[in-house]
């Protein structure tokens, strides 16, 4: 639920306070001028986008970013960047833009089937246009699929074929080790004699649940030219996310494949939807001492109450497969997971982003599913030129793939 930035936090006369208080300026805006934003967007095509993000909106953004910085580093970047924008309401409505686009965004991947049409339905060419660009639009990190399959194998083995978030047992992996227990030590003893029974609820299809889930390479439309000049280091996702986390992710990572072992777990569908949505996050448990539990982590809730199904705590660990060590997730890409589902929620950029990524129950959707009549809903086509300035916001970066 959003909530407006509280009392300036930081020391007086430094540049985390000059900072925050543009953003508590910026937050009680009640809307922009159309005469100093709309005039001077850099893509004719993306006329408005800036005005769709409110100015409170935008305040609150910048202001939680400052705040849940995951390092000193970061949040010195973060309110140099501010600073730099302040008096300049376009430049700062941008700098907002790229937080909630370039940075929020990556973590948070929506799932939903892709729908088709039928053949007496009459799609619009845009949707037509969409399908016939659909290559351009899917995650580099999705190719090739061997490196995937690869992650996949490693994550299993590593989180001993179950859900992290309830403990559902992998159904493929289960019905292999049926045939031959020997090669899935972890799942052998289900299969001993006098062994309980396995009850259908327990088998689940897991997938890998990825902490960064979005492309790093993609670079980020639909800002201002004079914002272009000043938010020049802006230049892709991975900048973006270093400014804000001090750190290079790319080194952390090994470079831009998503399917690294620090950039995942195995996850059921349902805790992997909420997960990707940003509904929760994992935070470092703590012991009696107050002191951090490695690879122990509270599942905190910033959108809906606690569900029973999810376990209250997270346990992680590292396996050596043949001499070669699969670490644990990676506490800073869980700990920007978390600093980005908190300030998505608490900004009102989680809704911003939903209008754009499209929620399956909207009439947008329904569109899409169904196909664009002769007399389409009004409110889906206004809803479906949303999406549509979505696709210039996002740019591809093509990357080499072996």
């Amino acid at each position: 639920m959003p909530q407006p930035l509280p009392s300036n936090p930081f020391a007086k006369h430094t540049p985390e306070w000059d900072a925050y208080n543009s953003c508590l300026h910026l937050e009680a805006l009640t809307s922009w001028s159309v005469d100093d934003l709309n005039a001077r967007i850099a893509d004719p095509s993306l006329e408005g986008l800036m005005l769709a993000i409110p100015p409170q909106v935008a305040g609150r953004t910048l202001g939680y970013a400052l705040f849940y910085a995951p390092s000193d580093t970061g949040r010195a970047c973060v309110a140099e960047e501010i600073v730099a924008c302040t008096g300049d309401l376009d430049t700062l409505a941008s700098l907002a833009h790229l937080y909630i686009f370039g940075l929020i965004r990556i973590f948070r991947n929506p799932k939903g089937a892709t729908p088709t049409l039928s053949a007496d339905q009459t799609p619009d060419p845009c949707f037509l246009w969409m399908q016939g660009h659909r290559d351009s639009l899917i995650l580099p990190g999705d190719r090739p699929p061997s490196l995937k399959k690869k992650a996949r194998h490693s994550l299993l083995l590593r989180d001993q074929y179950r859900c992290v978030f309830t403990g559902h047992i992998d159904r493929s992996s289960f019905d292999k080790a049926e045939q031959n227990p020997s090669v899935f030590p972890e799942l052998a003893p289900f299969f001993v004699p006098d062994a309980p029974a396995v009850s259908g609820e327990s088998l689940h299809n897991l997938d890998i649940a990825h902490i960064i889930s979005q492309s790093l390479t993609d670079r980020i439309g639909g800002i201002s030219k004079a914002a272009i000049g000043k938010l020049n280091w802006a230049c892709s996702v991975s900048a973006i996310l270093d400014r804000f986390s001090g750190i290079q992710i790319q080194e952390l990572l090994g470079g831009t494949d998503l399917h690294s072992a620090s950039n995942g777990f195995m996850a059921s569908h349902h805790p992997h939807t909420l997960f990707n949505r940003l509904d929760f996050c994992l935070i470092p448990a703590k012991d009696a001492q107050d002191q951090i539990i490695t690879n122990v982590y509270d599942v905190d809730y910033l959108y809906r109450r606690r569900d029973t199904t999810i376990r209250e705590r997270v346990i992680f660990s590292e396996r050596n497969l043949n001499g070669e060590i699969i670490p644990p997730p990676s506490p800073i890409l869980l700990g920007l997971h978390a600093a980005s589902a908190r300030v998505a929620h608490m900004s009102g950029a989680a809704a911003v982003l939903g209008k754009f990524d499209g929620d399956p129950d909207t009439p947008t959707s329904r569109v899409l599913t169904q196909g664009l009549s002769m007399q389409p809903d009004p409110i889906a086509m206004h809803e479906l030129n949303q999406a549509l300035l979505k696709l210039g916001v996002v740019h591809k970066i093509p990357v080499h793939r072996d």
